[in-house]
């Protein structure tokens, strides 16, 4: 878990960072690169994950 977060830490430039979606799950508001966005998104499936 420390692993895990020292990389996040070093990453964290390249995160986009949901600070709000829409009631509909349509939209993500955040932040990426010191920028406030908004992104469409599409959620997956219930029980699907991205793997990795």
């Amino acid at each position: 878990m420390a692993a895990a977060h020292r990389a996040l830490c070093r990453r964290r430039r390249e995160l986009f960072v949901v600070d709000r979606l829409e009631a509909d799950g349509a939209r993500a508001h955040g932040v990426l690169d010191g920028v406030t966005i908004t992104r469409t998104v599409r959620m997956p499936k219930p029980g699907r994950h991205a793997a990795g």
